[in-house]
């Protein structure tokens, strides 16, 4: 062999290790393409997965007056608290009362359970309820957390029209008693919009379509660095719209404590929970909404106000049976 010859077989051995190490480097941190891809969210906590939750019904002299000064201190107005709290009462003298274990009695003011979800009797409750107002639904996760921060929300350009996932808000509100302001109610309606997206299992591609949705609304917290809206969106594929499955009010009670205020259903009980930090928060509402595997949309998403919550990570138990 030429020195010639070995010249030229040594460039194009060096050109063909250079063409390698370019296409690594470009795809390396590629994925897969397809409409379905899942991109799991880093988990951005290394403590422990949430095992008890501490709660109570808000029953009882102590825990109201509590909550009043706790609310009063974020900035709710006193009009808007004494409403909400009547009807708090109301709902546990009629029904919490009679749901027996599961409903944290005035003398227990907190309860600590091993069951991150009570087990409430949803058909002895929805008995009570007929006989109470059969064609009235009650109030549920929207109503309840829009009635508490209808002041500490402001929207710039609002929608006029119910989501498709909202019909039984729009049932509630078009009863004659009064749970919302309803001069308010087209902020009511942009607030827990559904917004169209894409059909795909990446989280981060919805994330930035609520984000979006709260820029494009004009939608605004105040006093957020005392009190503010918690949201679990969900993934739609039928109509490929990202909706708010369920909604509370976060309370920033010390650096280490904070209270979630939460109306699970139209017809369940009214449910105060104490966290130590708000990853605490995201696994107790993960442990109940990300439960699905398997399907061809994005697993739950949680915001606070206008951005993912800090901390926010999926149900390990969820994420092992996709494996």
């Amino acid at each position: 062999m030429t020195n010639n010859t070995k010249k030229l077989l040594g460039i194009v051995l060096l050109i063909v290790v250079i063409a390698g190490l370019v296409f690594l480097f470009n795809t390396k941190d590629k994925q897969p393409e397809s409409n379905l891809k899942e991109v799991i969210t880093k988990e951005t906590s290394e403590q422990p997965y949430l095992t008890e939750i501490t709660y109570t019904n808000i029953s009882g002299k102590a825990i109201n007056t509590e909550l009043k000064k706790t609310f009063k201190q974020a900035g709710i107005s006193t009009k808007t608290i004494d409403d909400f709290l009547a009807d708090v009462l109301f709902y546990n003298q009629m029904i919490g009362v009679n749901l027996g274990d599961t409903f944290v009695p005035e003398k227990e003011k907190f309860r600590t359970v091993k069951n991150l979800v009570p087990a409430y009797n949803l058909e002895f409750i929805e008995q009570l309820w007929e006989n109470y107002e059969p064609n009235d639904p009650g109030e549920n996760c929207r109503i309840t957390s829009f009635r508490l921060l209808d002041d500490m929300i402001d929207v710039g350009n609002p929608t006029t029209e119910y989501s498709g996932f909202m019909f039984m808000d729009e049932e509630s509100l078009a009863f004659p008693k009064r749970k919302i302001n309803r001069e308010h109610l087209s902020k009511f309606q942009t607030v827990f919009a559904s917004i169209p997206t894409a059909p795909v299992k990446d989280q981060t591609v919805h994330q930035q379509k609520i984000k979006e949705h709260f820029k494009n609304s004009q939608i605004t917290f105040k006093n957020a660095d005392k009190i503010s809206l918690i949201t679990v969106w969900m993934h739609d594929d039928l109509d490929n719209v990202l909706f708010v499955g369920h909604t509370g009010v976060l309370i920033k009670k010390s650096n280490h404590q904070w209270w979630f205020l939460e109306k699970v259903s139209f017809q369940e009980p009214y449910q105060l929970l104490v966290f130590k930090n708000k990853t605490q928060l995201n696994d107790y509402l993960m442990a109940k909404y990300d439960v699905s595997w398997g399907q061809p949309t994005a697993r739950p998403m949680i915001f606070e106000n206008d951005n993912i919550i800090e901390g926010f990570r999926l149900n390990p138990e969820t994420t092992k049976k996709q494996l």
